[in-house]
């Protein structure tokens, strides 16, 4: 039972880690990619994808890297037509492909003060096409993010986060299964200015989710005083 104890309330004390950081507010325009206008949605065979046919405007947002990225709506989003996407956040959720040696991607500039840390957090899950009923174009061997932030900072951030294929089911009706959260930080440079935050689809033949996007001041979330004594007490 005191075994059980203890483990509970360390449990507790990883929910109260320096690790979280706290949000402001959001330095991205459109971060869930909520508002845009153009694109392509009169194809019966790809019901909710809103194609880039370079007329798509996401503002905020350059989605004419490499070919050109896309949108699709959510389930639950007024004027679906399937049940096929279903977006961490709002009504849409971007997807761009990955075609090697073709990789799509997208990107944000945005200011920063001078040194100041800030925190990157997304969601993101492995993706792929409906196109009549059945999934196409989704990786069987693995795809990730690559994230390189440039411009106003310290220094250079490039980094690559891996799905889970686990969490993709091509055999489905609704996909992703699940979206993965994932956080980075960087510090802005002694003058400050514009930063670019760019995402970069990888992998065999795919498309990489992504939504809920956030830049924001980083602030970790404090310890809070005497709660190893509570535990221990707790413990006693």
């Amino acid at each position: 039972m005191r075994a059980l104890i203890l483990t509970l309330c360390v449990t507790l004390l990883v929910g109260v880690t320096p690790a979280s950081p706290v949000y402001a507010v959001n330095l991205l325009v459109n971060g869930s990619f909520e508002t845009w206008s153009g694109g392509n949605t009169t194809n019966s065979s790809q019901p909710d994808r809103v194609f880039n046919d370079g007329s798509l405007v996401v503002p905020g947002w350059n989605f004419a890297i490499g070919l050109s990225s896309d949108l699709y709506r959510d389930l639950n989003a007024a004027g679906a037509q399937s049940a096929y996407y279903d977006a961490a956040d709002g009504d849409y959720l971007a997807a761009s492909g990955s075609f090697d040696p073709l990789h799509e991607g997208i990107s944000q500039t945005f200011a920063v003060a001078p040194n100041s840390e800030y925190a990157v957090t997304f969601q993101m899950a492995p993706g792929g096409l409906n196109y009549n009923g059945s999934w196409i174009e989704h990786a069987l061997v693995g795809s990730s993010w690559r994230v390189q932030i440039t411009g106003a900072v310290a220094v250079a951030v490039d980094q690559s986060f891996n799905t889970n294929l686990a969490d993709f089911n091509a055999s489905g009706t609704t996909n992703p299964l699940r979206w993965t959260p994932q956080l980075l930080t960087f510090n802005s440079d002694a003058a400050g200015g514009n930063v670019t935050l760019l995402f970069t689809a990888y992998g065999d033949e795919t498309h990489v989710f992504l939504d809920n996007v956030i830049v924001s001041p980083y602030e970790p979330t404090p310890v809070q005083p005497g709660s190893w004594g509570r535990v221990k007490a707790l413990y006693r």
